[in-house]
């Protein structure tokens, strides 16, 4: 049952690892995809400020158009194109600016979850060892107790095999006395450790 325990305790501790680490793997994308949109955005910011500067070539060459009367009309409806280009760029450059903000925005909620989740990891994996120890020192002290145990059999084995009893029990009864306490005192720890077990497993469910 000790074994089993520990069996499952570690392979609680590497799937916990393994979390962290596709955790920190996750993380590294999404950061990388917050730079990324960071980038385009300067992009953006460049193509914006080229259109509103064709905007105002636009608006310069309709001046210029009409200065020029019927001889300028070609030239004006050029200018009337150009315009109209440059307003479609900058709506479209709004409408990718506004995506790539909600992509943002929502790359950091996930990099924020995905830091509490490899924070629950890591805890899980803390009690993961927390546990693995506990099962280890349950096992030495059922050691003791299989061996206090066998020491009382033994003395009265050898009373009950005894020519003179009453001088071996004497003997021996302060050897199983002592054999007795020593259980006595293994099982309260046992005890302490078991409801020590029961704290730690419990932050698997947190």
């Amino acid at each position: 049952m000790i074994d089993s325990g520990l069996i499952a305790v570690n392979n609680q501790t590497e799937k916990a690892g393994e979390n962290a680490d596709a955790f920190q793997k996750v993380a590294a994308v999404v950061n990388s995809l917050v730079h990324q949109t960071g980038e385009i955005k300067k992009i953006l910011a460049t193509i914006m400020k080229i259109s509103q500067e064709t905007n105002l070539l636009a608006l310069n060459a309709r001046i210029e158009a009409a200065r020029a009367g019927v001889h300028g009309k070609g030239f004006g409806v050029v200018a009337e194109e150009i315009g109209a280009l440059a307003a479609e760029t900058t709506e479209a450059t709004k409408n990718i600016e506004s995506i790539l903000t909600q992509i943002k925005t929502s790359a950091d909620i996930a990099i924020n979850e995905v830091e509490s989740a490899s924070v629950t990891a890591d805890a899980q994996s803390t009690a993961a060892a927390e546990t693995s120890e506990v099962f280890h020192q349950i096992a030495r002290e059922l050691d003791v107790i299989l061996s206090g145990t066998k020491r009382i059999a033994d003395n009265f084995s050898q009373l009950a095999g005894s020519e003179s009893g009453e001088l071996s029990f004497s003997t021996d009864d302060g050897l199983s006395t002592e054999s007795v306490k020593s259980i006595e005192y293994t099982v309260e720890h046992l005890n302490d450790l078991s409801v020590s077990l029961i704290g730690t497993i419990s932050k698997f469910k947190t």
